[in-house]
């Protein structure tokens, strides 16, 4: 494909591993990063062309001292006022491929990650926390502005934008809080029965609760290995990938009973973080946790996309209500949102 082509070639000064400035400038790199990245059209975009720009993303922030990446995969942030972070999100909402889209959410998380990481005090982690979801409810509210302009239809476009927005809100509060972390949420008033999960691969084994979701088990599993979640598959005994992290156990396990085994996979080639996490530095408290801060900050926003009339998005938002802390609102609400 002449496309590919393409981005392979741009990638060639940056990846080969020789000076880039003999191939490419500055100047040259800021031109196409600046000025002609911003005209592709993103939605029909491969993995080809996202390493493109992650790869410009990295370089020109390197350039610019605020990050370092030593193979462009391990990235540590200098500065939390990147370069460019806008052309990843509009990648985020606009690439209709789910893999480009996960991968672009990956990589969003992953400087995210590294920005918190640099964090020294709570104001500042709240800053950047505050900020962070900030951006992802404009984008929401956006969207929905749009959609009450349209007379309530919910467009493809429209669709996909406010489902990367809540995919990557999930994420954010699944994967930047403490498994630990005792917080009533909503739907764990009733937790369901208790299940004692198996990992023989790991020789370990973790509590749970037949209505936690795959998301936390896998987190569960994560911390028990000491293993970043994303870097590890887990697979039923018949061989059935458990993939929905916003799946219940008890859907999974329908006729287990206490005690169930699961198989696990470290991905090849990856490694977990070596730096040190912010969720284990001695400012964090609850109230810096993603969770709180949206209950506190957004809840009634979210409450209003359960009138949408696209029920995947209704369902996605309910079960997001669901992992926030409890809230007053929500308590003579029904139990599930087909019934709201």
């Amino acid at each position: 494909d002449e496309v590919e082509f393409g981005y392979r070639f741009l990638d060639q000064p940056i990846s080969i591993g020789m000076n880039r400035d003999h191939w490419l400038t500055d100047e040259g790199l800021e031109h196409i990063f600046f000025n002609k990245f911003p005209t592709v059209n993103l939605a029909p975009i491969s993995n080809v062309a996202l390493n493109t720009f992650r790869l410009y993303f990295v370089e020109v922030n390197r350039t610019k001292n605020k990050i370092f990446s030593d193979d462009k995969l391990n990235i540590t942030v200098f500065d939390n006022n990147v370069i460019g972070l806008d052309l990843i999100w509009n990648i985020v909402l606009e690439a209709t491929n789910k893999l480009v889209g996960k991968h672009a959410i990956l990589f969003l998380t992953k400087i995210q990650r590294s920005i918190e990481n640099e964090a020294s005090s709570k104001e500042q982690i709240l800053e950047i926390r505050h900020r962070f979801l900030n951006g992802i409810f404009q984008e929401l509210n956006s969207s929905h502005s749009k959609i009450e302009a349209n007379g309530g239809s919910v467009t493809k476009p429209l669709k996909l934008r406010i489902q990367r927005c809540l995919n990557v809100l999930n994420k954010y509060i699944n994967e930047f809080e403490p498994i630990s972390s005792v917080l009533k949420k909503h739907g764990s008033t009733k937790r369901g029965r208790p299940i004692k999960v198996d990992v023989p691969i790991f020789q370990t084994s973790v509590d749970s609760f037949s209505k936690e979701t795959v998301g936390v088990l896998r987190q569960k599993i994560a911390t028990a290995i000491n293993e970043l979640p994303q870097n590890i598959r887990i697979f039923t005994t018949t061989g059935t990938e458990l993939k929905v992290l916003t799946q219940q156990l008890q859907s999974v396990f329908v006729h287990s009973g206490a005690r169930v085994t699961v198989n696990c996979v470290r991905l090849l080639n990856r490694k977990a973080s070596t730096a040190p996490s912010i969720m284990n530095k001695p400012f964090i408290d609850e109230s810096c946790y993603p969770s709180v801060i949206v209950a506190n900050n957004y809840f009634n926003f979210l409450f209003q996309f359960l009138s949408l009339s696209d029920n995947f998005l209704r369902q996605t938002v309910w079960d997001l209500l669901m992992i926030l802390p409890t809230n007053q609102q929500m308590s003579h609400l029904p139990s599930s949102s087909s019934a709201s």
